[in-house]
């Protein structure tokens, strides 16, 4: 059995997406007989958590570490496991910060013989790996520097999707004529407090009566989010259940008429499982793809949360729950977008004899 070691981050300020992507392809390598072992710096337990839970090792490096040490330990950690393969999953502001540093960070580890695997969303570095993997919607249409010649795999075709999603990418889900079923699921973390808006204009006396809302709480949601959710659900008229971690957040979007998303990742998981979605975008830079699924018919893109007032949200969802056409079309839209492949897509490109 070959061994393949992820280097990836989570944390409230960075999210959860890069782990959670990285424990998709985890579960494909898994499924090919390799083994996934995940070293990730000490930024939050529960990152270490979760990754237990997937039944992955997972090795820590503490925050205070300069690149030179980082680069140590992985490589030892590499070495210790016989991984001939590195993936990468450090597109983030923190680690963004120096590009040039960023840049040798990969080289280093590529110096040491390790064939390198590098997962991007911003297209701000010229990478030194072997393989770069933008996941995105849209992605093929970037200008990334080809100097170098990395193999890119660029658009939603490789986007890496759970099991739980994979099982239900072929399912066409039935629409029903009223909706009342309302899910919200922000991603692993909401640091902009963004579902508490949400959870305030669902709890609003002028929803429909019949309104049904779960609203999905990350495995790192800032304490002070988590306490306010409580108060609003609890002085609610119609039912809003809390979920804290869920073992498959493909069956609650199955179960919802309409879907509230961030616009991280979470817009392609409701995208696969044919949900109709509303994405409210946390950071500026999740703009541009968000806007991308609204064109593409697959969900409406209400911008940013810090910008959205209660009053215009209430409204889309009372107008959306009610026109049947629009989320027929929205879940025939997304289904066409995702097949749910894209993992499968990115092992296959992996040389077999560095998966060894």
């Amino acid at each position: 059995m070959g061994t393949v070691l992820f280097r990836v981050d989570g944390a409230q300020e960075i999210g959860m997406g890069h782990v959670m992507r990285c424990l998709a392809l985890a579960q494909e390598m898994e499924v090919r007989g390799i083994r996934p072992v995940f070293v990730v710096v000490n930024y939050d337990d529960s990152v270490q958590r979760i990754v237990r839970r997937f039944g992955y090792a997972v090795e820590t490096i503490p925050k205070a570490m300069g690149r030179e040490e980082h680069v140590r330990r992985v490589v030892q950690s590499a070495k210790t496991n016989a991984a001939r393969c590195i993936v990468t999953d450090l597109c983030y502001p923190r680690a963004l910060a120096d590009v040039k540093g960023y840049r040798e960070y990969l080289a280093q580890m590529r110096a040491h013989g390790f064939f390198i695997v590098a997962i991007d969303d911003l297209n701000v570095a010229r990478f030194s790996s072997h393989i770069v993997v933008n996941p995105n919607l849209g992605a093929e249409s970037l200008a990334y520097e080809r100097r170098g010649a990395p193999k890119y795999l660029l658009g939603a075709d490789y986007f890496m999707f759970r099991k739980e999603f994979i099982d239900v990418a072929k399912v066409w889900r039935d629409i029903g004529v009223i909706g009342r079923k309302v899910l919200v699921t922000m991603g692993g973390t909401d640091s902009h407090g963004v579902t508490l808006a949400v959870a305030r204009a669902l709890a609003r006396p002028d929803m429909p009566p019949d309104l049904d809302v779960r609203i999905l709480m990350g495995v790192i949601f800032p304490d002070a989010v988590e306490r306010g959710l409580k108060t609003i659900a609890e002085a609610s008229k119609a039912p809003i259940r809390l979920y804290g971690e869920v073992d498959n957040v493909a069956a609650h979007m199955l179960w919802a008429d309409v879907a509230i998303t961030s616009g991280g990742l979470t817009k392609y998981e409701t995208a696969v499982t044919g949900t109709p979605s509303i994405i409210i975008s946390q950071v500026e830079s999740q703009m541009q793809v968000s806007e991308r699924f609204a064109r593409e018919g697959s969900a409406l893109n209400l911008g940013l949360g810090a910008e959205l007032s209660d009053d215009y949200l209430a409204r889309v969802v009372k107008d959306l729950l009610g026109d049947h056409g629009a989320r027929t079309k929205m879940s025939e839209s997304g289904k066409r977008l995702m097949d749910g492949r894209g993992c499968e897509r990115v092992v296959s490109e992996i040389p077999a004899e560095v998966l060894r």
